[in-house]
């Protein structure tokens, strides 16, 4: 009965760690559909660090990372390409940040000569202040800030450390 009993608090511990563990420090995301390949297969899993935790140790957003974002009530995964107060345009599948061409920067899936206009190409816009800017990085299969708008912090729920598949 004892042994019962302790193995009870055990699990119970577990489970309340992990809850603990993803609440506040890492979450698990699964990746749906073809927006951000190739880094990111389509079924694969983003493990994130949560806002709380980016806050904690003083993490700065950084252009080139990739976050989970709260968008309309979902969960995205999306590439930060520009900051409060840059400008960021895409040209023929190219995106500029301040007139600086992103490319080796950045690991963009590069559109086809089939792929529509809408996707290579967005005009000069400068980021409002407070918020960001993220892309897909299959830039014909994603949405995101193009479509959306750009996204405020608070809908910024936390940062990729790692993916992997199953």
């Amino acid at each position: 009965m004892k042994l019962i009993a302790q193995n009870s608090i055990f699990i119970a511990i577990l489970f309340i760690s992990g809850y603990m563990l993803d609440s506040y420090v890492i979450t698990i995301n699964r990746i749906q559909g073809p927006s951000m390949l190739p880094a990111f297969i389509d079924q694969s899993f983003a493990v994130s660090l949560n806002e709380s935790m980016l806050k904690l140790f003083g993490q700065n957003y950084k252009a080139g990372d990739v976050y989970i974002l709260n968008a309309q009530g979902s969960k995205l995964i999306k590439r930060l390409v520009a900051l409060p107060g840059e400008q960021i345009r895409i040209q023929n599948g190219v995106i500029f940040v301040n007139d600086k061409n992103m490319t080796s920067y950045l690991q963009l899936m590069q559109p086809k000569e089939s792929d529509t206009l809408s996707c290579k190409y967005f005009s000069k816009y400068e980021v409002p202040s407070n918020k960001y800017f993220f892309v897909g990085d299959n830039l014909c299969a994603a949405l995101d800030s193009r479509q959306m708008g750009a996204v405020s912090e608070e809908n910024i729920l936390g940062k990729v450390i790692f993916n992997f598949s199953l």
